[in-house]
């Protein structure tokens, strides 16, 4: 009786042992299967989303569409061809700051075109003459101040052509200007025999019209691929770039004198999407 019960068992524990078998090696080939099957569905889904992945694409994308916006900030030095005796009154014409502001919506190719604004700050000093008889530095005299005040504001139309890249560009502009003149001449205090007088100024102030023209070549100090380019990036700017620039306005109307010039200074030019 033990006999066949032992039989029994071992009979039992072979099925057992199949049947684990058979369960692993059904697991097994349906594994394989699956690995076989899914490589090409990964590697196709894989790439696009690598593709997508650099930002760079996307945001030149954007920029494209939405136009350029420039701010230019800088120094310029006039001159005035027209004022005949701008050099006895006053003494050397300084730089001034000029600031620039330029939004470039539409674009073909190479070329953006699109307006701005502009604008600066001009301020000389000088003396009056003591006599109009004798035209000339010597005849200043040092008791009556001159302050001569420039702001020119302009409304202009833009263009930008590319020429290469990221690294250099012409920037041309042409339009109207408000140029506010001021001319102060400032007496002081004068003492005599007889008694004292206090200072007195006298202010003269207007505008004139002026027709604009100017042109910049802006080299760009940022590469797309440095680490500067990724900061600016980050700041929502496209580059950055030094700009020299020549400007000539011409006089429209003259009722504060000619003051057509030419100006030749530097900027610095921010792009920004």
């Amino acid at each position: 009786m033990g006999n066949v019960f032992l039989a029994v068992g071992l009979v039992l524990m072979s099925l057992r042992v199949y049947a684990s078998e058979q369960m692993t090696y059904d697991w097994l080939n349906l594994y394989d299967q699956k690995v076989q099957g899914e490589p090409s569905v990964q590697l196709a889904t894989a790439e696009p989303s690598f593709e997508a992945a650099d930002p760079t694409l996307n945001a030149e994308e954007d920029h494209e569409k939405l136009g350029r916006y420039r701010v230019r900030i800088g120094v310029t030095k006039p001159e005035f061809p027209k004022l005949k005796y701008y050099d006895v009154f006053y003494h050397d014409k300084p730089y001034y700051p000029t600031i620039q502001g330029d939004y470039l919506p539409w674009q073909w190719s190479r070329f953006q075109f699109g307006f701005g604004f502009h604008g600066g700050y001009f301020s000389d000093e000088g003396n009056a003459l003591r006599s109009r008889s004798d035209v000339s530095e010597a005849n200043r005299d040092v008791n009556q101040d001159l302050v001569l005040t420039l702001i020119p504001i302009q409304l202009l139309g833009v263009a930008s052509i590319d020429l290469i890249r990221h690294r250099l560009a012409m920037h041309l502009w042409t339009g109207y200007e408000y140029l506010m003149v001021q001319e102060a001449r400032a007496t002081e205090e004068s003492s005599s025999s007889e008694g004292s007088s206090d200072g007195e100024t006298f202010v003269n102030k207007g505008v004139n019209e002026q027709w604009v023209l100017g042109a910049s070549l802006d080299l760009g100090i940022t590469t797309k691929s440095s680490r500067q380019s990724f900061a600016y990036q980050s700041m929502g700017m496209q580059g950055v770039s030094i700009s020299p620039y020549l400007e000539v306005a011409q006089a429209l109307s003259k009722k504060m004198g000619d003051f057509s010039r030419s100006s030749f200074g530097f900027l610095f030019s921010f792009e920004f999407r």
